[in-house]
């Protein structure tokens, strides 16, 4: 069984729910699925609906270390939807709400994954995950 198949396969085990659609990909995400790809990271999700009764869905996600991570794209001056106080407001409400549930909430840039900034600091942090776990 290929791999990807395996973890889909898994994942629907545990009673996770892929996204209905493949979601459209930015150009941002596609170079962080890709760094994702080749990393030797733990299986991920994308596109999750992780709060109960709320519509937003969390970017990427890695349940078992209940890692929720949001990847905000380019940066313009005045513009989009994370700059304005009310989309500044929504993000933490959504990262608030994703810690209510016991999810660790992160964000990245686009700046951050074009550098393999990104990668690097989120495969540090599910390493250091893991080896608290392993630590009990």
């Amino acid at each position: 069984m290929p791999i990807e198949e395996a973890k889909r396969l898994q994942a629907r085990m545990r009673g996770e729910k892929p996204a209905t659609a493949a979601p459209k990909r930015s150009s941002h995400e596609a170079a962080f699925d890709r760094q994702l790809a080749d990393a030797d990271l733990p299986a991920h999700l994308i596109e999750q609906q992780l709060v109960p009764g709320r519509k937003f869905r969390t970017d990427y996600c890695w349940p078992a270390h209940r890692v929720a991570l949001e990847l905000d794209g380019t940066v313009r001056r005045g513009n989009g939807d994370h700059q304005t106080e009310s989309g500044i407001t929504s993000d933490c409400q959504k990262a608030l709400r994703l810690a209510a549930l016991g999810w660790l909430p992160l964000r990245i840039t686009a700046t951050m994954v074009a550098s393999g900034e990104a990668i690097e600091l989120v495969g540090r942090v599910l390493a250091r995950i893991e080896d608290t776990r392993s630590e009990r």
